[in-house]
């Protein structure tokens, strides 16, 4: 499992609106399992990753999907032609690399990042590499530095110092589906009886709640599909997907039961939470786009400039792209301060609240004017209650380099 795959597996956690910026780290470093590292970075490796994502789901109670619950068909029916012994090959190579981190010769270009997302749509719709990725065991075996080739002891892509060409890149794209379906199936087998009592247990809170007069789960995708169409102009057959019921550890749907819908091709993921009560849009995450949407901070100050236009802009889209034609008694606006007095990952959230205590929140990313997240929240006052202990909790934490929050009731 790479780090792409790795995010599919995570989403089966629901984690609370209230730890967005830190979300916002986490989905960008997964989102960019294809941004290439410099050879010297030794980032967190994908395979022990993927092992704390495993333990991760048996402890929330979310072994009953695995990371591509629901695998395009024709990528399915060439995973599963691929000889045994090439699975278990692709295993051993993975079990006995000596990096903690795949690592690149070269960054991608911006370009090749784009053609890599249509690639990618073109792969799951049948458009499949005429040849393997070449393969060596060790770096020094690397003969053409020309040539694209992976060495397995180190998990080193070299890409040549050119543009790469399609076949090159549906290359690397297989490559990567092969190695994640080998970790799937070993997942898979380590945990079949996890996976068959949680799928059992989320089936009968499925049945439970249809007969309450809950709406299916097929018509919680259509929903999220129509969302998808609406808001970002995406069809299914362009993406990778995954859908369930969102239950606890005891397999209750909770409350206010929902289904997390996913869609999503390397770079570009979206995320719907449709409520299993009404079909309405509970929260939508759009967690695509550069990583650069969420690198160089912007200071407090250049921020502060834009909260006016982005503000109009988070109404204006709260109006005409999500049909909220409620009034509103306050619009508040909030950010995190680094330690350097820039805003935490650019990230500004604008908090629209009704008369009834209810709100609707939008997050922007305030370097690009970029949408990121929209969620209802019943109530605004307990929304703030939480936000503050996640706030305590983050100020712990060094590696968020967070010294405070900022909130401001706009005029």
């Amino acid at each position: 499992m790479d780090e792409r795959r790795l995010k599919e597996v995570m989403n089966r956690v629901h984690i609370k609106s209230e730890m967005e910026e830190e979300i916002l780290k986490n989905l960008m470093n997964e989102n960019e399992g294809q941004k290439v590292e410099n050879k010297a970075n030794k980032a967190a490796g994908w395979q022990k990753k993927a092992a704390v994502a495993a333990v991760a789901l048996v402890v929330a109670g979310a072994v009953g999907f695995s990371a591509n619950a629901v695998r395009n068909n024709m990528v399915k029916a060439r995973m599963e032609a691929v000889p045994q012994l090439e699975m278990d090959e692709i295993l051993e190579e993975i079990d006995s690399s000596q990096a903690e981190a795949d690592t690149y010769s070269r960054d991608l270009t911006s370009e090749e990042m784009e053609r890599e997302v249509a690639l990618r749509s073109e792969y799951l719709n049948g458009r499949f590499p005429e040849k393997e990725i070449i393969k060596v065991k060790e770096e020094s075996d690397i003969v053409d530095k020309n040539t694209l080739c992976f060495a397995a002891k180190t998990s080193y892509y070299n890409i040549p110092d050119r543009e790469l060409t399609d076949e090159e890149m549906l290359q690397m794209i297989d490559f990567q589906e092969k190695r994640s379906y080998a970790m799937q199936q070993r997942y898979e087998e380590m945990y079949a009886d996890e996976i068959q009592e949680k799928e059992a247990t989320e089936q009968a809170a499925k049945e439970e709640l249809e007969a309450k007069g809950s709406i299916t789960e097929e018509e919680a995708v259509i929903n999220a599909q129509e969302w998808l169409l609406k808001l970002f102009g995406k069809t299914p057959d362009e993406l990778e997907s995954n859908h369930y019921l969102i239950t606890d550890e005891e397999g209750n749907a909770g409350e206010h039961p929902a289904y997390m819908v996913y869609y999503g091709v390397i770079h570009e993921n979206y995320y719907f939470t449709i409520s299993a009560e009404d079909g309405s849009l509970l929260d939508v995450v759009y967690s695509g786009g550069a990583s650069e949407r969420f690198d160089n901070e912007m200071k407090v100050s250049d921020a502060e400039a834009k909260i006016p236009e982005l503000s109009q802009i988070a109404e204006d889209y709260l109006r005409n792209n999500l049909d909220v034609s409620d009034e509103f008694k306050e619009i508040n606006y909030t950010y995190c301060v680094t330690g350097s007095d820039t805003v935490y990952t650019n990230m500004v959230r604008f908090c629209f609240v009704k008369e009834d205590g209810s709100a609707y929140a939008l997050s922007y990313i305030c370097k690009d004017n970029s949408f990121f997240r929209y969620e209802k929240i019943d109530s605004y006052e307990e929304h703030l209650e939480r936000q503050k202990e996640n706030d305590e909790w983050m100020l712990k934490d060094s590696s968020t380099d967070i010294k405070e929050r900022v909130e401001n009731q706009l005029q």
